[in-house]
């Protein structure tokens, strides 16, 4: 959940508003996530394959005759096509020099197309109208061309100064420019364990956000599937799989990406540490409803808190302050949490100032049980 801070009462509003959806959020029914958003299998990761190209037909906005290397990266082009040239005869603005990148996915297969990124090696102001020449993509580990890139290079826009923001127009990309060489393989099966019929195959599941808990019920929902020797969490990132059958299947007749696809769907509880996030820039706040505060007295210039319900007074409902003039009470018999301090916070208008001043000196108290981050 973010909030954004700027001044006066209307960002006040707008602060506590936010923070105050933490109350209708139903704590009795926790969130169950696929296993497929928080994890991925070991062995399916992407490549990054790179490049030096030319992107020409600029107009006057190509590399300088400071670059030398464009004039060269020129003539040899050029002398594929049977043009001797000399790089030390010409000079021209309408090319330059451009590193190429593209992210090739898992099981790619030959023909497939991919976006590519461009950017200007030399002093090119910018790159708009261009086209890239043909350019061999390698991949740096195994020094293989596994695609190539040409077509026109796009910006994003033009290059506007004015009342918004003005684009880079050095960087650019190629949609659909780069063309699949060859069949990407992908191996994602592994020895995950031993048994009396030998070595077991399976699969590693690899946590997003490393978690003891999270990676505990990961295994535990996998087993409540397949069998209680299914999954085992070896580590808060890492889950190891074996490739079995439901009850009645035999193993011979599994299909992997039936297996695979039945996995990722179940869905499990996951648990992360209590986090409040700061951002003193923008004044932006981030923080769970997990966030609890231990009892605690906050007086800040005139204001005042107190996690406890007034003297003489009823105790509150939860996400409810009792405000008597400047000072506001929570009830910390209700387990108050960050969204019971924003409601007292808003009691007794609280600046955007000051609450992120509140906020540090909590976890400088001790009183609030998270972890603060201030960017």
């Amino acid at each position: 959940m973010k909030i954004t801070i700027k001044s006066g009462i209307i960002y006040r509003t707008v602060i506590v508003a936010v923070f105050l959806l933490f109350l209708v959020l139903p704590d009795s029914s926790p969130c169950q996530i696929r296993i497929k958003d928080v994890a991925r299998i070991k062995g399916l990761e992407s490549r990054i394959v790179t490049g030096q190209g030319i992107v020409v037909g600029l107009r006057g906005t190509g590399d300088g005759t400071q670059v030398s290397f464009t004039p060269q990266e020129i003539s040899n082009f050029l002398r594929n096509y049977g043009v001797n040239t000399d790089p030390r005869e010409f000079r021209t603005r309408n090319a330059a020099t451009v590193g190429v990148t593209a992210v090739i996915p898992p099981f790619a297969k030959r023909g497939s197309t991919i976006d590519v990124t461009v950017a200007s090696i030399g002093d090119a102001r910018s790159l708009e109208g261009g086209v890239l020449f043909y350019t061999p993509l390698n991949d740096e580990m195994n020094n293989q061309v596994l695609a190539i890139a040409q077509g026109p290079v796009s910006i994003g826009g033009l290059n506007v100064r004015g009342a918004g923001r003005e684009n880079y127009p050095a960087t650019g990309n190629v949609i659909n420019g780069g063309t699949i060489l060859q069949d990407i393989e992908t191996s994602f099966t592994s020895d995950v364990g031993t048994s009396g019929e030998g070595v077991t195959e399976g699969v590693t599941w690899i946590l997003n956000q490393p978690d003891f808990t999270t990676a505990a019920r990961i295994a535990q929902a996998i087993n409540d599937e397949f069998g209680d020797d299914a999954a085992e969490a070896v580590d808060p990132a890492t889950i190891n799989v074996k490739i079995v059958g439901k009850a009645g299947q035999n193993e011979a007749n599994v299909n992997y990406v039936n297996f695979i696809a039945a996995v990722e769907q179940l869905t499990v509880e996951t648990d992360m540490p209590a986090v409040v996030v700061i951002n003193e820039r923008t004044g932006t706040v981030v923080a769970g409803n997990d966030v609890k505060l231990s009892p605690v007295l906050i007086s800040h210039g005139d204001l005042t808190i107190q996690i406890r319900p007034p003297v003489g007074a009823p105790a509150q409902p939860p996400g409810q302050a009792a405000q008597t003039g400047s000072v506001a009470y929570i009830d910390k018999s209700a387990g108050s949490s960050v969204a019971d301090l924003a409601a007292a916070l808003n009691a007794i208008n609280v600046t955007p100032r000051d609450l992120i001043g509140i906020f540090q000196a909590l976890k400088t108290n001790g009183s609030l049980k998270a972890t603060l981050k201030i960017m």
